[in-house]
């Protein structure tokens, strides 16, 4: 049976979502916000008047109380806190300071870095040609995947032994790169 509650928190996540839709988020961050908005309101068994009248403290310690329940990874956290932050800032107009909770920094691993073997290696065990094409071209050139997907035939100049990589980066834009080419 359908109660009126549910469909009332039904309501208010399909208005959660169409506000979200009219500010162009991306429909995969949609579906996170309003997963984790009903984890939210299920887990403690809310109602629209409970969420209004929840006090900061009262949000955060639920905040908490479901990351530790959920054991939710540090983006999964940021996420979780971006999506009760949007929630009541949109749908209350309500701004919620959820800093305290906020992981202070992401887990940092620095990459591993192949010897000349491993490289050679992994070449040479990769049968596909459009593969191993794409592996050369990623390490003889340090690229990123996204370089590597924006690159294109005409953006290689053999005559002066540069590759052009378009959207480097989000700070340095497009580049030249004279690596790998020899």
């Amino acid at each position: 049976m359908i109660t009126s509650k549910f469909l009332i928190i039904q309501h208010l996540l399909k208005k959660y979502k169409t506000i979200l839709k009219l500010k162009r988020y991306s429909s995969s961050t949609i579906s996170s916000y309003s997963n984790f908005m009903l984890q939210f309101v299920n887990r403690f068994n809310y109602t629209e008047k409970n969420l209004i009248k929840l006090s900061n403290k009262e949000i955060i310690r639920s905040c908490i109380t479901l990351i530790q329940e959920k054991k939710y990874s540090h983006s999964s956290q940021k996420q979780f806190l971006g999506s009760i932050k949007k929630f009541y800032s949109e749908c209350f107009r309500r701004d919620i300071d959820l800093s305290v909770i906020y992981s202070s920094r992401s887990p940092r691993e620095l990459p591993d870095i192949l010897s000349l073997n491993e490289v050679k290696t992994l070449l040479n065990e990769t049968k596909n040609l459009k593969h191993k094409a794409i592996l050369a071209t990623i390490y003889g050139l340090g690229l990123r995947i996204s370089e590597l997907i924006h690159l294109k035939i005409s953006d290689i100049d053999s005559d002066r032994m540069v590759v052009f990589i378009r959207q480097a980066s989000a700070s340095s834009g497009d580049l030249y790169c004279a690596r790998g080419l020899h």
